[in-house]
């Protein structure tokens, strides 16, 4: 038995009436959500870097006290090995 061939369908207006542009409302709030998703990352970004940068004062400053405090016995241990009177604080 032959087979018949089919013609290739065509999109009648009607199909193309069934797929409506999505509703003005609903874009806009897919935008405001992405928006809001935007601004919620940098926010923690932000928050991520002045911590980052809190931390590294902290360092700093802990850093310095450690050598101020390394420096200040290096120089008792020195006076003391000279024969000076040790200091007290």
């Amino acid at each position: 038995m032959p087979r018949q061939e089919k013609s290739p369908k065509k999109k009648s207006k009607k199909s193309e009436e069934e797929d409506p542009a999505m509703d003005p409302a609903a874009i806009n709030e897919l935008v405001k959500n992405a928006i809001d998703q935007a601004n919620a990352e940098a926010d923690a970004v932000r928050a991520e870097q002045k911590l980052e940068e809190r931390l590294k004062e902290a360092e700093d400053r802990l850093t310095k006290k450690l050598d101020d405090e390394v420096l200040e016995i290096i120089q008792r241990a020195f006076e003391e090995s000279r024969g000076a009177k040790p200091t007290t604080k």
